[in-house]
């Protein structure tokens, strides 16, 4: 029901109050105005009550679907599960801070997640001013903090690069150098027995040489257990008189070693024996490129997977013994341009005895190299279990070549070339086809990529004015049969028939009594 007063209008009050004071002092009029302003101030009262009641009454309301909202009803071990996920690998360290900064359960739950704070940290132990260090030092503490007890990968980035340390003739390449006493160092060292990774990178303005002697951390590993590190990278500088020392490492397995232009290593002591996985990266040409890479090879017995980078090796005069390593099943060979004339890789292919290798990957950035068939012939037959080659820039090996290798290639089943107007060619082809009572090469291939490099499209061998277009699509059709169709056949094909044909960037489609391709 409407209250009456409250719906009165000006003129209804004013006539309302003039009867009531009608026969009234002034005196008593001013305390009926007191009486209003005491009414007033009474009920302003309950009326500011009344606000902040309704205003906690929509706060809890507020808080009461924050709290039943679908990101509340997670389990923190979900929640955490979403956090990993968010984070990106580049910008994990910002990622991390960001999702702490949300809200105060955000932080409790990212703090309480190891896991978040374990991808790799790159470490600078340059000279800084004292303040400065501190302040790093307390967020690297804080930061390693987070992520135990779990495994840690480190990068220790040295940058010796200012030029103005260059230009004054007062100073040298040492001086530039973090302090052998650094407090940095010290942080890192103490979570030696956490290290899963560690990647030495020194930046100098001469390059990579510089890490042995101006690292003091190369000196102090040797005090150290690496109870969990799995994954070392570092260059071992150019100085051989200094003593690279690692200490313990029983799980040490994979190592990658970045090698500049010296005769010898520096003395490396590290547990060689465990290696499976080796990676070098050489950075120049030179006579001293083989010697180096055969006494690392030698030294690693257990090998299941190398890789190397470098320029093709210059014939050497002496003959070295034959490293053979029993375990070897992958090897990748990435060939940089050299400066030098007459470089070869049958070198490098004429010391290996590797027979369990099953992959060969050989990518080739030199057209200058001279390719051996008759050396490699040779390393085929020591390394008879090859069922994967991987040519991605064959350009120096021509159609006899290429026979060649196919020819000594037995149990190859899967084979990734690009495509060059001199490797491909019809007798190629013809030799690939499959006839009745003939044995074709590589009788157990059914995985092939055919893939476009600098000299040759492959993409044209499928236009039908291409003068391979016919032999390759016989080749092709040669291998190729459907399950209805090999039902009906007295005896299976001496061939495997295509698990998978992939030319340019096209994958053709075998599921046809036919194969079937896009190309006009």
């Amino acid at each position: 029901m409407e209250n009456p007063t409250l719906s009165m209008s000006i003129r209804d009050i004013l006539v309302e109050q003039t009867e009531r004071t009608r026969l009234s002092s002034r005196a008593e009029i001013a305390q009926y105005v007191e009486d209003s302003v005491s009414k007033i101030a009474s009920l302003q009262s309950q009326i500011d009550a009344l606000v902040a009641l309704r205003d906690h009454e929509r706060a809890k309301i507020h808080v009461l679907r924050h709290i039943t909202s679908p990101i509340h009803a997670l389990p923190v071990e979900l929640l955490s599960e979403i956090f990993d996920l968010t984070i990106r690998d580049k910008t994990h360290i910002k990622d991390a801070f960001r999702i702490s900064q949300v809200c105060s359960h955000w932080r409790h739950v990212a703090h309480s997640t190891p896991r978040l704070w374990t991808r790799p940290l790159q470490v600078s132990p340059w000279r800084r001013s004292p303040k400065s260090e501190r302040a790093y030092i307390a967020g690297l503490n804080t930061w390693l903090a987070r992520s135990g007890p779990l495994p840690i990968s480190f990068e220790l980035h040295v940058d010796l690069t200012t030029p103005s340390d260059y230009r004054s003739p007062y100073r040298t390449i040492r001086d530039c150098a973090p302090p052998a006493d650094s407090p940095v160092w010290e942080e890192v060292f103490k979570t030696s027995c956490r290290w899963h990774s560690l990647d030495f990178y020194v930046e100098s303005f001469y390059g990579w040489g510089f890490p042995a002697q101006s690292c003091p951390c190369y000196r102090g590993l040797a005090q150290y257990s690496l109870d969990r590190l799995e994954v070392l990278k570092f260059a071992p500088g150019d100085d051989d008189t200094v003593v690279v020392h690692f200490g313990p490492a029983p799980r040490l397995q994979t190592l990658s070693l970045v090698i500049e232009q010296q005769p010898r290593l520096p003395e490396i002591i590290l547990p060689w024996i465990q290696i499976t996985t080796l990676s070098l990266n050489f950075l120049y040409t030179t006579e001293y490129i083989l010697p180096i890479m055969m006494k690392i090879f030698g030294q690693c017995p257990n090998l299941t997977q190398a890789s190397v980078c470098c320029t093709p090796s210059i014939e050497l005069p002496e003959v070295e013994p034959i490293v053979t390593l029993h375990h070897l099943r992958t090897l990748s060979l990435h060939s940089i341009e050299g400066a030098e004339e007459d470089l070869h890789l049958a070198p490098f292919f004429d010391r290996l005895c590797l027979p369990a290798l099953e992959e060969l990957v050989w990518d080739n950035d030199d057209n200058t190299i001279e390719w051996d068939e008759e050396r490699f012939s040779a390393f085929q037959l020591r390394s008879p279990n090859i069922s994967r080659l991987d040519f991605v820039s064959p350009e120096v090996i021509d159609s006899e070549d290429l026979r060649a290798i196919l020819r000594h290639a037995i149990n190859l089943t899967h084979l990734k070339i690009g495509f060059t107007d001199e490797s491909w060619d019809k007798a190629t082809c013809r030799a690939l086809t499959y006839k009745e009572g003939a044995s074709p090469l590589v009788p157990l291939l059914h995985h092939l990529v055919i893939h476009r490099c600098s000299n040759g499209n492959a993409e044209d061998l499928f236009v039908k004015k291409n003068v391979l277009w016919k032999p390759l699509a016989t080749f092709l059709e040669s291998r190729h049969w459907t399950d209805a169709q090999l039902a009906f056949r007295a005896a299976p094909p001496a061939v495997a028939r295509w698990t998978h044909v992939k030319i340019a960037d096209k994958v053709l489609d075998l599921s046809g009594d036919k194969i079937t391709w896009n190309w006009t």
